[in-house]
């Protein structure tokens, strides 16, 4: 950092250069670029001729300048992004060949030290030099009365404003490919599951990616003449996957036998059965967190990983978050829905019942799956009739067209997920679950949440106002899309919505909101509890982590599930592998029916054309400019309660 004094001088030979005007621009530009220039960059004298030079004083010439380093983020950052997309997409979706080098492929960046790079080259200097890299406090702020120039102007600045050096883009390659390898293959073989009466409840080769699916194969079991008993071994498997008490044997699928009540686990001649998978998934997370420290220091904004997850990339602050997710859980109708919810099921509510989320009375899974066949006969009919969907949610012909030239429909390799594209002239991902290789109904209802997220996609990179604003604000504005396209599932393969089914959706938003925040809950207090405990190992991780998985419980959820031995809080494998996310699917659920309210009295395709169109502001300014509403759970509280005396 150079001494006040030498900016003070510059800043007067710009004044005198350009105008008395531009001294407060040109003294916080300085600061910037001072703030972040080094040894190797050059020495002050250097630094003084390079502020002479790109210090731009004119109006119209510094358009033009912000004009094209937009042009120039856009274009360097779109492209990696697509070879990055194109290297990965081996391990994304599903496929029967691997020669051995996918892995490597997905870790490859042709760019490894891109923001070194930027600095090294004079181009960070630049941009921030002429343009303010603007904190999350002031824009949170300020943001509401931005014109859409200046908006261009912060993201431009910020998209290089923090210089991390190569040996950490490296590092965090390798440990999100460790953390997708992990959670992508954590398959639990459940066909030698035997129960005390020696029944075998699962069919052979039966195999459950945890958590998604031992959670989906929880639900499915609502309304099953045998659905009691095998949510309850599933609810056990699930604790065994949080605590790593699954034995190794079972997970190698040598195992014969295995009762998980007891663990009691017999396997094949000379397999270890007492052996267990112990903490690896703490370790995933734990390498994840040694990432996040290193970082540190080169935000000196947000010094942490919470502070970065909430307010760097997700633009709220971290006690807004916070406050979303207690109103959810301490909300008084919590009581009479819970007590609702226990009388639908007529019987006790036990813990498994977090995952309860669907109120209106359950069809036959196999008719389910007819219905989505009758449309469907092969997996790529979702491709080729992607323009039709788009018609019947209400899209015009022109409009679903390009949207659907713009989609590529893929089966995925683990759970169902949407890539966007970065550049306009390639598709985004759309990567949904198959059975195989036919679309059966869980199938379909991911491919319509991943069709949400792909629209947004496709809309907030084509038609925002500047290319500095592609995108939207956060992932939980995209999830909230993807949500509320996720509910057209049914009418589309010609399933008619149940009775009362707005007050059943009502319900089923707000049980889902609170079963995520509250492993949100424990995802939050357990990245405090690794940044208070720097030096925990992987097993003392897991101990934390299932003490406050009781904690959150014993203070949310007890009084109406009982006593959790398998720390069901704990569960979702974004903990360890996703760093953060879980609160986006809560402002998800918040936002959608935030949306969906507003979409019962204007048109869906018109209505989400223009809002995904504002682009990447924050989500405050967002959503009043596209509902005229903050951000709050209170309508949802409101009409959850309300849909308990319309059902009851």
């Amino acid at each position: 950092m150079l001494p006040a004094d030498q900016i003070e001088r510059l800043v007067q030979e710009l004044c005198a250069q350009h105008g008395a005007a531009c001294a407060a621009r040109a003294r916080a530009g300085i600061s910037q670029i001072a703030a972040r220039w080094r040894v190797e960059d050059g020495t002050p004298d250097e630094f003084a001729a390079f502020v002479r030079a790109r210090f731009v004083g004119d109006d119209t010439k510094r358009a033009c300048l912000l004009a094209r380093l937009e042009d120039a983020v856009f274009h360097v950052y779109g492209h990696l992004s697509e070879i990055r997309r194109m290297l990965h997409r081996w391990q994304d979706v599903a496929r029967t060949d691997d020669p051995g080098i996918d892995d490597l492929l997905a870790q490859f960046s042709p760019a490894p030290d891109l923001r070194e790079e930027l600095y090294r080259s004079k181009l960070a200097f630049v941009a921030l030099l002429n343009f303010p890299a603007v904190p999350f406090a002031e824009i949170f702020r300020d943001g509401a009365a931005w014109p859409v120039e200046h908006w261009a102007a912060v993201r431009t600045a910020n998209a290089v404003a923090y210089r991390l050096p190569r040996r950490l883009d490296d590092q965090a390659r390798v440990a999100h490919q460790h953390a997708q390898e992990f959670y992508y293959n954590f398959h639990i073989p459940i066909d030698c599951i035997t129960l005390a009466n020696g029944d075998k409840p699962f069919a052979a080769g039966r195999k459950l990616l945890a958590h998604w699916l031992v959670r989906e194969e929880i639900r499915a079991g609502y309304g099953a003449s045998d659905g009691l008993p095998r949510q309850r071994v599933l609810t056990r498997v699930m604790g065994r996957h949080v605590d790593g008490s699954i034995p190794q044997a079972v997970m190698a699928g040598a195992a014969t036998t295995w009762e998980p009540f007891s663990n009691a686990c017999t396997a094949a001649a000379g397999v270890n059965a007492a052996a267990q998978v112990g903490p690896q998934r703490y370790a995933v997370w734990h390498e994840l967190f040694a990432l996040a420290r290193a970082a540190d220091p080169f935000y000196p904004e947000y010094p942490t990983h919470i502070q970065r997850a909430c307010e760097l990339h997700n633009q709220l602050p971290v006690a807004h978050v916070e406050q979303v997710l207690t109103e959810l859980l301490t909300a008084p109708a919590r009581a009479t829905i819970m007590q609702f919810t226990q009388q639908r099921l007529q019987r006790p509510l036990e813990p498994f019942d977090i995952y309860y989320n669907n109120i209106a009375p359950r069809e036959p899974i196999a008719e389910l799956n007819a219905a989505v066949a009758r449309r469907f006969p092969r997996f790529d009919a979702l491709q080729e009739q992607l323009p039709a969907i788009l018609g019947e949610l209400g899209f015009d012909a022109a409009t679903a067209t390009f949207l659907a030239a713009h989609i590529q429909v893929d089966a995925a390799r683990g759970s169902g997920h949407a890539s966007p594209a970065a550049l306009p002239e390639y598709r985004s991902f759309l990567r949904t679950n198959h059975a195989n290789g036919m679309l059966n109904w869980p199938g379909f209802v991911t491919a319509m949440h991943e069709l949400g997220h792909c629209i947004e996609q496709v809309v907030s990179l084509h038609h925002v106002p500047r290319r500095a604003l592609r995108g939207v604000p956060n992932l939980g504005v995209t999830e909230a899309l993807a949500f509320t396209f996720q509910e057209f599932a049914r009418p589309l393969v010609g399933v008619p919505y149940p009775p009362q089914y707005e007050a059943c959706m009502a319900l089923n938003t707000y049980l889902n909101a609170c079963e995520i925040a509250g492993a949100s809950m424990v995802d939050l207090a357990c990245w405090r509890w690794l940044y208070a405990h720097p030096a925990a190992t992987p097993e003392q991780l897991r101990d934390a982590t299932l003490a406050i998985c009781d904690e959150v419980w014993q203070q949310h959820f007890v009084r109406w599930f009982g006593h959790d031995e398998n720390h069901l809080l704990g569960a979702y494998q974004h903990m360890i592998g996703m760093m953060l996310y879980l609160p986006n699917y809560v402002i998800g659920h918040v936002l959608a029916h935030q949306i969906r309210t507003h979409l019962t009295t204007h048109d869906l395709a018109g209505e989400v054309l223009r809002m995904c169109a504002q682009g990447d502001l924050t989500p405050q300014v967002w959503l009043q400019r596209a509902l005229g509403q903050d951000l709050s759970p209170a309508q949802l509280i409101t009409d959850a309660a309300r849909a308990c005396q319309t059902l009851a």
